[in-house]
């Protein structure tokens, strides 16, 4: 049976076996977080360099468990040998080589320049938010940098985190979920849970205006990666904006760090200076680019129309995979 969305419905067996799978596979992506969790007292250097051979295995062995889910649970193409079906994994889950690199290198500046650069400009320009900002884990971590070790390993600590979590989200979360037929939810759970596990409570009820400028800027990004990546198939553009604008977004506070009283005179000069640049790069892109915007905007304006096509189940198992998201995810990102 097919549901209006053109995906099709499934039962409550197949229900339960796909959420264990992602179970199965969140309880990996936690195991090994925790690992990092557990280099303390080591230099910035050090955390880094644990922190990309960390990220590699993880995205090894969750992409070998989910080959033997394929092959073991859910009898996923039972002609192929493990090795085949590992990579056709990988490839499903955006691990593989583009074959237009310059088109996607485009796409990285577009998404860049036109949205992450200005949503962090606008964010910070909220009175409170920088320095509720510099003063989370991440603000801290880099605070202890010095300036030729940010523009080093700091960089290289972005640029990690991004392939991380866009292989967590727009890789794994969001290919499962188009895997059984519902690229509406998909979209919106895939974007709801990266909104969600930046959401500390604590920060909540201390600063709610930082809190929800962080969480409200996540789900809009998560909303623009998801969508990309349902039309392009490209999660190695997502990948690299993400890891860029993590750069761009952590030199703000870095130079915030070095000089607070500055930046806290005047805060509009202070970021004006730091994004002048990006902006008019922006504004050359657009000028550029007008048309393949125009249609990027409209691709999201259809994937959201699609929303209003979802059937009961689809609404049902979106709640119940994002709540099941969430809660282990909470455990793996907060």
């Amino acid at each position: 049976m097919e549901n209006r969305s053109g995906g099709q419905l499934l039962g409550w067996s197949e229900h339960l076996i796909f959420l264990l799978t992602f179970f199965i596979v969140f309880f990996v992506v936690t195991l090994f977080y925790e690992i990092y969790l557990q280099i303390e007292g080591s230099t910035a250097v050090s955390q880094t360099l644990a922190w990309g051979f960390i990220t590699a295995v993880e995205i090894l062995v969750v992409t070998l468990v989910q080959t033997a889910i394929d092959k073991y649970m859910e009898n996923r193409r039972p002609g192929l040998s493990f090795f085949l079906q590992f990579k056709a994994r990988a490839s499903s889950l955006g691990l593989r080589l583009d074959r237009k690199p310059l088109a996607g290198v485009r796409d990285v500046a577009l998404i860049l320049l036109l949205v992450m650069v200005p949503l962090d400009f606008l964010g910070y320009l909220i009175p409170g938010v920088l320095p509720y900002m510099a003063s989370t884990d991440v603000g801290s971590f880099f605070g202890t940098f010095t300036p030729i070790e940010f523009v080093t390993f700091g960089i290289l600590y972005n640029i990690i985190t991004g392939i991380r979590e866009e292989f967590v989200f727009r890789g794994y979360t969001l290919r499962r979920l188009v895997e059984k037929g519902r690229r509406p939810s998909a979209w919106i759970v895939s974007a709801a849970f990266f909104g969600a596990m930046h959401l500390q409570f604590s920060d909540l009820v201390a600063f709610p205006v930082g809190a929800i400028t962080w969480v409200s800027s996540a789900l809009l990004i998560g909303l623009l990666f998801a969508g990309y990546v349902l039309k392009t198939g490209k999660i190695w553009v997502v990948m690299a904006a993400h890891g860029i604008g993590n750069v761009i977004s952590s030199t703000v506070i870095f130079f915030y760090l070095q000089d607070t009283a500055a930046a806290t005179a005047n805060l509009l000069l202070f970021l004006i200076r730091i994004y002048l640049l990006f902006f008019f790069a922006g504004g050359f892109l657009v000028l550029i680019y007008w048309k393949y915007v125009g249609n990027a905007l409209r691709n999201l304006r259809n994937l959201g129309r699609q929303v209003r096509t979802l059937h009961a189940m689809d609404v049902l198992i979106m709640v119940v995979v994002f709540l099941a998201l969430w809660g282990i995810g909470h455990i793996i990102f907060v």
